[in-house]
């Protein structure tokens, strides 16, 4: 069984990885979805058969659903899913969203010229809260690029059973 140590140090590496190669390339213009695909293509998959404990890249989930929790949907998408098995899914056999990833990742990027997303983030956070709570196995992070200021800052928490367990800040 991977322990959350283990986790922990694969996210904050392979963050920490992208992170270094965005400051290198100053040109490179990523919305969220672009610096997502980037990060796990790029990054994340390295650690397939290492130390994040994943197994196979088809445990990795860009954009996948997962179960509501406190809203009226029963299924909501979310940016960055890893199951603990693959060939698994928020879906039951009658298509029923039960099941919670191992891993879950809700990203924001901040672009210079656009609003800073305080409330987003926020309520990003409060729904990692709320889902972590209801799914203790899952670990929730919050990754934000802030690319408004004069450096880039990224800003990544880990949330677990409902709270804030830890959070960095690169550089």
């Amino acid at each position: 069984m991977v322990n959350m140590k283990s986790i922990d140090e694969a996210v904050f590496q392979s963050l920490k990885r992208f992170f270094e190669e965005w400051n290198d390339m100053p040109d490179l213009r990523l919305r969220e979805h672009e610096a997502i695909s980037r990060y796990v293509l790029g990054y994340l998959l390295q650690h397939v058969g290492t130390t994040l404990g994943l197994m196979q890249a088809t445990q990795i989930c860009i954009e996948g659903a997962v179960p509501g929790v406190n809203r009226r949907k029963s299924q909501v998408n979310r940016d960055l899913l890893i199951w603990p098995e693959d060939q698994f899914s928020t879906f039951d056999a009658d298509w029923k969203p039960i099941h919670a990833p191992w891993v879950l990742q809700e990203w924001k990027v901040i672009r210079p010229g656009k609003g800073l997303l305080t409330y987003a983030i926020q309520a990003d956070e409060q729904w990692l809260k709320d889902f972590t709570a209801h799914f203790e196995k899952t670990i929730g992070y919050t990754v934000v690029l802030n690319l408004r200021e004069v450096e880039p800052v990224l800003y990544a928490k880990r949330i677990v059973e409902g709270r804030v367990q830890s959070s960095f800040q690169l550089p």
